[in-house]
């Protein structure tokens, strides 16, 4: 006769094998966290890069204004500083990164930096406002790359609610931080071409410029998008409107570079969203039918002007900015 495992003997490889589970679980996970990105070349790190050249600057202008422009890759690509700061006679900074650090992490970022009398202005794309299943303007994948491997300090930045929003995107960072070290993956990962998307893509003003000279590349319009709008982004942006006035920094919105066709498609979200912020007296200082451009000055998105583009969006951007930088000179 199978002489049976007492119930104590079960239940105890049971807790060994659940403890064994366990540990091999958050061993992955710390790993994960520990080891170093094998590229440091991604336009992520350019971050870094850009807060150094704030600090240079501020250092350099320690009591004249400096402009800084906030947003995701339509502010990257799609402005000329120096054309801007020659107009304003301020110097301007593009600290842009990419969108899918959200709107949240890039104000944040801006309130830790601007000094009293600095002028930030924010041009997010409009994703940010929109109700997704993954809501943009909390941080996607590449805040949570940003802070454990690329600007650490960024982890102070992150409101409490952002948290459990931004590790559900953990088993992709793991995915992506451990596949880099796999044997097969590891030449072809390191000697991808990352096109105009690389660290040193900006000038000294901090605005990309590898994609002016090239040549367009096809993509598609955004498509019309069916969600409201996300009323938390809102009473963000009119608490962070407050934090900017009683630290004496000049807070102003735009809206982004778009393209003619995506914005067709969501005219009628993008109104909603302008009429929204206009009642809550947030200070928007544009509307966003002077920011749509043609389909033929963008580069490889509806957010990425082209040369052409670029320039004329920056001479909108000074015009809209030039009266109301000239009073807080």
């Amino acid at each position: 006769m199978e002489k049976k495992d007492h119930p104590y003997h079960s239940i105890k490889k049971f807790a060994i094998r659940i403890t064994i589970y366990l540990l091999s679980f958050f061993a992955i996970i710390g790993i994960g966290f520990l080891l170093p990105p094998t590229s440091t070349n991604n336009i992520l790190f350019s971050l870094c890069d850009k807060m150094w050249m704030v600090d240079s600057v501020q250092q350099l202008n320690p009591d004249k204004p400096i402009v800084y422009w906030i947003g995701g890759s339509n502010v990257n690509f799609g402005l000329d500083s120096k054309l801007i700061s020659d107009s304003l006679r301020l110097t301007c900074m593009n600290t842009a990164v990419h969108g899918g650090l959200g709107l949240k992490f890039e104000v944040n970022n801006a309130l830790r930096f601007a000094r009293k009398n600095d002028i930030v202005v924010l041009m997010p794309e409009y994703e940010n406002f929109w109700n997704f299943n993954n809501e943009m303007a909390d941080g996607q994948a590449e805040l949570l790359h940003t802070i454990i491997d690329v600007y650490p300090s960024g982890k102070k930045l992150i409101e409490s609610d952002q948290w459990h929003h931004i590790l559900t995107y953990l088993p992709r960072y793991l995915h992506d931080k451990y596949i880099q070290y796999f044997p097969t993956n590891y030449w072809k990962r390191n000697k991808k071409d990352l096109g105009v998307y690389v660290r040193h893509n900006f000038n000294d003003h901090g605005d990309a410029i590898m994609h002016l000279d090239k040549q367009p590349v096809p993509f598609l319009a955004m498509p019309t998008i069916g969600a409201g709008l996300n009323s938390a982004v809102i009473n963000f942006l009119k608490d962070k409107n407050i934090e900017f006035n009683r630290k004496g920094i000049h807070f102003y919105i735009l809206f982004p570079a778009y393209q003619q066709t995506s914005y067709n498609n969501n005219k009628k979200a993008i109104t909603e969203l302008y009429d929204v912020l206009l009642k809550e007296k947030l200070p928007v200082y544009s509307t966003p039918e002077r920011y749509v451009f043609p389909d033929s000055l963008f580069y490889d998105t509806y957010y990425h002007l082209n040369k052409k583009g670029r320039e004329i969006r920056s001479i909108f951007v000074q015009q809209d900015l030039n009266d109301r930088v000239a009073k807080n000179k």
